[in-house]
């Protein structure tokens, strides 16, 4: 599955407040926030980084609902998502599901181990914003760390197909109530996983 996505971070990179975005958005849209989650986000590279070098940010995320892989592309920017089951780090992508975000990863890392560079536990946050016909015509993510130690994560934007003017008129709307496109999101250096890091369960 994929979808073009858009970060947006506060002005001055301190928290979001999910109260005054709803507000804002309210005024133009049907808004509805989904309950929150817990998500363990375990970030995945090769010891030499060569995903980040291709512009890409490939993460193994845990949570009641299930695992999924969530590779990032820079260049478009777009989502690409596959369900998995009971991975462990480090591994060769031939231990991947068949598909686009194996198709994606394996020339890059080659040979080469994926590994843990970074572990972190998030609240993450799901709102729908809908039309006046009832339908969903885009979602936000808001991503919030589990713990004073994470780092900050910023707001996406995730576009639905069919519906790409009303994400860009979302983007709009929440530039306007003080948030900024993050110009590099996938680059942001991510807390350093412990040596001793597993995939325990979220």
């Amino acid at each position: 599955m994929t979808s073009p996505t858009r970060a947006l971070e506060a002005a001055d990179k301190g928290p979001l407040e999910i109260g005054a975005i709803v507000a804002g958005l309210s005024a133009h849209y049907s808004v509805s926030t989904g309950a929150k989650r817990l998500v363990r986000r375990t970030r995945l590279d090769t010891f030499d980084r060569r995903l980040r070098a291709a512009g890409l940010t490939l993460e193994h995320q845990i949570a009641a609902s299930g695992e999924r892989l969530v590779l990032v592309r820079k260049a478009a920017p777009s989502t690409l998502l596959v369900l998995v089951n009971d991975l462990r780090w480090p591994a060769l992508v031939n231990v991947l599901p068949s598909g686009p975000v194996r198709n994606a990863i394996a020339p890059v890392t080659g040979i080469r181990a994926l590994i843990v560079v970074s572990d972190e536990r998030r609240r993450i946050q799901q709102v729908e914003l809908h039309n006046k016909n009832g339908k969903t015509v885009a979602r936000l993510e808001l991503d919030e760390p589990a713990s004073a130690a994470a780092s900050p994560a910023p707001l996406r934007v995730h576009t639905l197909r069919g519906y790409e003017e009303q994400a860009r008129r979302a983007d709009r709307l929440l530039v306007g109530l003080g948030l900024r496109p993050v110009e590099h999101d996938e680059d942001r250096e991510p807390k350093p996983a412990s040596p001793t890091s597993g995939m325990d369960r979220a």
